[in-house]
């Protein structure tokens, strides 16, 4: 993969950061929902399975990729997750390490909008920067297996430049002046 889809923002405000994604798509919501819940496509845009009922209020086991356990140096057990909304074709939100993840899809005259919106708890510009990379490669990801039937494994790109343009967007904002933000990730996501 070697072009990347348009930045997500970043907001701030009431003791969390949500970092937003929008993509607009050329398919009918039915089409983006398989590709978001169905393992044998999250295996393309997402660094790890969900083991369990797909369903409101479900815990689903998280298992990394083999792929990104060889490549990220990683254990295969990437804890565990809890469904929060489970409304096909249309919103997906589960927590999982702490942040709220959620994909809501809306029809749109040429197919369908694709919104990912992830909550921080907290404002460190640290967890911030080091996941923006990797959330913005899911959407990068997802989009390609949308248009084409196939990407390559989210195991095989590195989101470290996408994490310089998410720390130059923060410093060029202004959001964390008064911390000290490094491009160091403690966590991809």
């Amino acid at each position: 993969m070697t072009s990347h889809g348009p930045l997500g923002a970043i907001e701030r405000g009431s003791g969390q950061t949500t970092l937003h994604f929008t993509r607009e798509l050329g398919h009918v919501p039915t089409k983006v929902w398989q590709a978001l819940t169905e393992s044998d496509h999250m295996r393309w845009w997402m660094p790890a399975d969900m083991i369990g009922e797909r369903e409101t209020g479900s815990s689903v086991r998280m298992v990394f990729w083999p792929d990104v356990v060889e490549k990220k140096g990683l254990e295969p057990d990437a804890g565990t997750a809890v469904i929060q909304v489970w409304d096909p074709p249309r919103v997906f939100e589960w927590v999982w390490h702490g942040s709220r993840i959620r994909f809501e899809t809306g029809p749109t005259a040429g197919g369908c909008r694709l919104d990912l919106a992830v909550k921080f708890d907290g404002d460190d510009p640290d967890t911030v920067v080091g996941n923006a990379g990797g959330y913005h490669l899911w959407m990068d990801h997802l989009t390609t297996l949308l248009n084409t039937g196939s990407s390559s494994s989210i195991a095989d790109v590195d989101p470290e430049p996408l994490q310089a343009a998410y720390l130059a967007q923060l410093e060029d904002s202004g959001h964390f002046e008064d911390q000290d933000v490094s491009s160091g990730s403690e966590e991809e996501a």
